[in-house]
Parts: structure tokens; C-alpha cells; sequence
């Protein structure tokens, strides 16, 4: 009676998500839970329903009660993994797996999940051990084998993530996203053949998804583009921008509004110093995405006294943890209008406290994540010690930089020109705003200095932050073992190189829209 009884309530339950009807929802999940009370699955869909509705404080109490519950299935591990690491819960995440056991003992299909969840919190290690066990016990799933070489290409063994990826193509010569992965792959001088066989794949388009086609183009762009074949490959990245485009997924209006809603922002509150016992503290690098942050931090984290935190969710967490707002994306005008009343010493400490547990650190650490340039006022005053440098970039070098990268599921405004350079000027007016607001707590630090001048600017960097300056900052070859999960995990472990001439000027037959876009927007660039 009871099984029947709990069918008809979990698909009473699915039928009110549809709807969003999130009452019905919990009077569903409600009834649930008095038949199986300690079944993982219920908490973990009342936590969505939770954050479906915004709310944040308890959507994060149901997914910690969640992981203390033995799961009912494969798909509910996954989903509990999911949830700690929405929540920014890295000791909940790493105490969850440990209790399901060994490795070996759980079923393969969900190490992929877990092990992407540790990427996802700059636990590269645990993340390739776990897909090591995945492979291991299935060899020929191509799926696994790509995974797996991700995670040794963050940390820098390309060789082996080459290996990995040719042997899953002689499997699955179709599979999209192992051609895209080896071309984020230092050039192995095969690009020309690579290139031959993208194109082979693409010819072959019966029942390829838009995606996937996106994917390749994506690819055959990279391998075209090492071969100096510039006009093929920016006839590639025309195509792939236009399949990956999808103007439902581009948030134009709401970025302007975020930007508009911080730049009117005030604090009400009476702001106390934050909680810091000791003495961690943060240097946060932030700017466009591929403006260089990834290399900066590289540079500085050679310092003996500071530790790298690579991109970092924890100021994020702490501000929908106060202001108990869930939102996609770092923030959205909600979350800014509640951020008027709240205690910035509040968000602080626990950012501060969240760090401490994840980096152990007692001195100076860097938080990279590019788009915190949205949360500069709320770092500025929930953290008075925390030092900002700001990665500054020629807009046409940044922007067509977004524009050939494929992100995963975010930064669709990358994607068309006009909707990138929309979010650059938000971008622009925002960061012009902070420095007014806030003088002298951000350092504009100019990607061509870094690259031409890194002696000079890497001084002034260490003065900025406190720091003596040590010649370890000029050299990314003492840093060349550390995770690095970005578009940059190439370029950033080799030494410190210049361009001649920027890399969009080949493709500027094919980026006058883009030129034209910025222009519109008063938006200068060197030609």
C-alpha cells in the first residue's frame, strides 16, 4: 500500500514541478516524507524546490540533511554530489563520498558525476583518482576516457590527456567533445591531420545535434588556426558561433539591470569588520573572462606567501547564504536590493571562515574568479583587508578571445557580437563605477604590462598587496604543478610570453561586426 501510495505522491510531485506549482510541490514531498522518512531522494527534491523558489538558507539545511541519508539510487548520489557543490560544501562533499565507501564498490556511472563536482571545487587530484577507477573498470567507455583526460590536462600532464583522447577517438571517431578537448591540447604538429578529421565528421551530419556540430566547429577552428590556416578557421568559428547561439539563453536585459541595480546600490547597514583570527587575506583577481586572471594568479601564487585558491564560489556562497537568495549566475537584482540591510561582517566571516576550511591558509590567498567584478562594493565592504586587482585588456584582444571559446553551459552572450559587446560596456561602466566608489582599493593591472614589463608590474603588485617582492612572481615554471582549470590551462604553463601582434588581426576580415558593435558603444580599441 505504501509503495503504491508513494508512486501516486512522487508523480503527483513531478506533475506540480511542471506546473511550477511549488505548494503542491511540498504537499507532495511533505506526504513522501511521513512514508519514507529517511529517504535521500525527498530531501534532495525539497531542496530544489527550495532554490526553485529562492530560497537559499533552507534549500542548503534540506541538501546537508540529504547527504547524511543512505541514497535509494545511482541517480540520487549524483544529485546530492550536485547539491553540496551548489552550496559550496567541499568538507560535506569530501565526507559524503567517503561514506559511500570504496571506489571500486560503487557503481561506475556515478563516478563521473562526483568526480566532476571535485573539478568543480579545484579538487583535481580526487577528481582524476575517481575517473582512474572509472576507466579502469570500463576501458573502452570514451565518455570516462575524455573526462579522465580533463583532469590530467588540468594538471598539466597533456601527454597522458592526448593519449586518452586519441585511443577514445579510434572508438567514437563522432564524439564531439574529445575533438574539442584535444584542441584545447598544446599543438602536437598534427594539426593539419586533426583538422582533416573534424571536417570528415562534419561532412557526416545525419543525426548530429546542433550541439554537437557547434562543438566540432569549435574544434576545427582550433586545429585550423595552429595550422596558420586563418581564413578556413575563421570561416569555422562564424559557423560555430551561430549553432551555439541562442538568443533564449542570452541575458542582455538582466545584466544591464544588475549593473544599473549595483551602481544605485547603498548600503544601509551599519558595516563591522569581519572576523578574521588569522589574519588569511584574500587578493582577488578578477575582469573579463580571458583577460588574463588565470596568468596573474599563476604568477603570484609563486610567492611563498600566498596561496592559490583558482576560482573560487565562496564570496557568491556567503552573500546568497545572508541575503537567503538563490539566484542563477553571481547575482541578480534581488539579491542586490537585499544586499541594502544585511551585515557585511557576517558575509566576511564566512567567506573568511569557508576559505580557511578549504585552503588552510594563514596568509595571503588569491580568490580568482572573473566575474566578481559584480561583487567589488560587497567585497569592499565585507572584507576592509581584502586587496583587487583588476585584469585590463585590450577590448578587441578579450572579446574575440570570448568569442572563440566554448564555455561550458554559461556565457552565452559570447557567442554574437552584439550581446558581447553589450555585456563589455555593463562591464566597463560597472568597473569605472567601483573605482569612484571605492579609491584605491582596486589595482588595474594591464594585461600588456604584465606580459612586456612583468619585472615592473609584478612589483607593483607585490606592493599592492603587501607583499616583499620575490622573483618567483616572474615565472610560472615554479607554479607548473598546480590545478588549472580554465580555457588557459595551456598557455599558462609556459613562461611569459608577448604577441607581436594581437591574435584577432588575422581574423579581421571576419570581426568587423564585432569592431562595429564596440565602435557603436564608444567602445576604443587598438587596430
Amino acid at each position: 500500500m505504501n509503495a503504491n501510495r508513494a508512486r501516486e505522491l512522487a508523480s503527483d510531485y513531478q506533475l506540480a514541478v511542471g506546473q511550477r506549482n511549488w505548494r503542491a510541490a511540498e504537499r507532495a514531498l511533505a506526504a513522501l516524507e511521513q512514508i519514507a522518512p529517511s529517504d535521500a531522494w525527498v530531501r534532495i527534491q525539497q531542496s530544489y524546490v527550495q532554490s526553485w523558489q529562492g530560497h537559499y538558507r533552507s534549500a542548503h539545511t534540506l541538501a546537508l540533511r540529504a547527504c547524511e541519508l543512505p541514497p535509494p539510487n545511482v541517480e540520487t548520489v549524483s544529485d546530492v554530489a550536485w547539491r553540496l557543490r551548489t552550496f559550496n560544501e567541499v568538507a560535506a562533499l569530501e565526507n559524503y563520498v567517503r561514506r559511500l565507501g570504496s571506489p571500486e564498490g560503487l557503481p561506475v556511472e556515478v563516478l563521473p558525476d562526483i568526480a566532476a563536482q571535485f573539478s568543480q571545487v579545484n579538487r583535481f587530484e580526487r577528481a582524476r583518482d575517481l575517473l582512474e577507477v572509472a576507466h579502469r573498470r570500463q576501458p573502452g567507455n570514451p565518455a570516462i576516457a575524455v573526462a579522465l583526460a580533463q583532469s590530467h590536462a588540468y594538471l598539466g600532464a597533456f601527454d597522458r590527456a592526448r593519449v586518452l583522447i586519441l585511443d577514445a577517438l579510434k572508438s567514437a571517431p563522432a564524439f564531439a567533445e574529445a575533438w574539442w578537448q584535444l584542441a584545447t591540447l598544446p599543438d602536437d604538429g598534427n594539426a593539419n591531420s586533426h583538422a582533416a578529421s573534424v571536417q570528415q565528421r562534419i561532412a557526416e551530419t545525419k543525426g548530429m545535434s546542433a550541439t554537437d556540430m557547434a562543438t566540432l566547429q569549435f574544434a576545427l577552428h582550433r586545429f585550423l588556426d595552429a595550422a596558420g590556416r586563418h581564413d578556413d578557421a575563421g570561416l569555422a568559428l562564424r559557423r560555430a558561433c551561430q549553432l551555439k547561439n541562442d538568443p533564449s539563453r542570452v541575458a542582455t536585459q538582466e545584466t544591464a539591470a544588475c549593473t544599473d541595480a549595483l551602481m544605485a546600490w547603498q548600503p544601509q547597514g551599519r558595516t563591522r569588520q569581519a572576523s578574521n583570527t588569522s589574519q588569511a587575506r584574500p587578493i582577488f583577481i578578477l575582469g573579463m573572462h580571458r583577460s588574463g586572471t588565470t596568468l596573474l594568479e599563476q604568477l603570484l601564487s609563486a610567492h611563498p606567501e600566498v596561496a592559490a585558491g583558482g576560482e573560487m564560489y565562496d564570496f557568491t556562497a556567503a552573500m546568497r547564504e545572508v541575503t537567503d537568495h538563490h539566484c542563477k549566475g553571481v547575482l541578480d537584482v534581488t539579491l542586490v536590493q537585499r544586499a541594502a540591510a544585511i551585515d557585511f561582517a557576517e558575509v566576511g566571516t564566512r567567506y573568511l571562515n569557508g576559505v580557511r576550511e578549504k585552503l588552510n591558509v594563514s596568509s595571503h590567498f588569491t580568490d580568482k574568479l572573473p566575474t566578481n567584478f559584480f561583487n567589488v562594493g560587497f567585497i569592499c565592504e565585507a572584507l576592509p583587508d581584502a586587496r583587487i586587482l583588476h585584469l585590463v585588456r585590450d577590448p578587441m584582444e578579450v572579446c574575440f578571445s570570448n568569442l572563440r571559446e566554448l564555455f561550458a553551459d554559461v556565457n552565452f552572450h559570447t557567442y554574437d557580437v552584439d550581446a558581447l559587446a553589450d555585456y563589455y560596456a555593463d562591464y566597463l561602466r560597472l568597473m569605472d563605477h567601483w573605482r569612484s566608489r571605492y579609491p584605491g582599493r582596486i589595482l588595474d593591472v594591464h594585461y600588456e604590462a604584465l606580459t612586456t614589463a612583468t619585472e615592473q608590474t609584478m612589483r607593483e603588485v607585490s606592493d599592492f598587496c603587501d607583499l616583499a617582492f620575490d622573483p618567483a612572481t616572474l615565472s610560472t615554471a615554479s607554479n607548473a604543478t598546480r590545478g588549472v582549470a580554465t580555457a588557459s590551462l595551456a598557455q599558462v604553463r609556459g613562461e611569459v610570453t608577448a604577441r607581436r601582434a594581437p591574435k584577432w588581426k588575422p581574423y579581421a576580415p571576419f570581426l568587423e561586426d564585432l569592431m562595429a558593435a564596440l565602435a557603436h558603444r564608444g567602445i576604443e580599441f587598438r587596430t
